[in-house]
């Protein structure tokens, strides 16, 4: 929030995603992490993209990007961000995404 976005929490990614399909208006970016309760990352990643195959997607993670990658057997993500990161770079990606870049 503390960089321009206007932020949506949930607690898990089943909520992530229905949350999310309640108004996917209402987003211009989705920030998914791999491990979540419930569902992971990667679920909610596939279950997002199924219907809206348009809006930008990012997985964070504390594994390596190339281990996240084999993890996701051809799911699109927009960017990987790899913990730990600051606000200021979640930002920076966001804003290019929202901007097409």
């Amino acid at each position: 929030g503390g960089v321009g976005f206007t932020v949506a929490l949930a607690s898990t990614g089943r909520e992530a995603v229905a949350l999310f399909e309640a108004d996917p208006k209402r987003f211009s970016a989705v920030l998914l992490d791999l491990t979540m309760p419930e569902m992971g990352g990667a679920e909610a990643l596939r279950q997002i993209r199924a219907r809206h195959a348009t809006i930008p997607v990012v997985l964070m993670s504390g594994f390596a990007e190339q281990e996240v990658l084999s993890r996701l057997a051809g799911a699109r993500m927009s960017a990987y961000l790899q913990k730990p990161f600051g606000a200021e770079e979640v930002g920076e990606l966001l804003a290019a995404l929202a901007s097409g870049e």
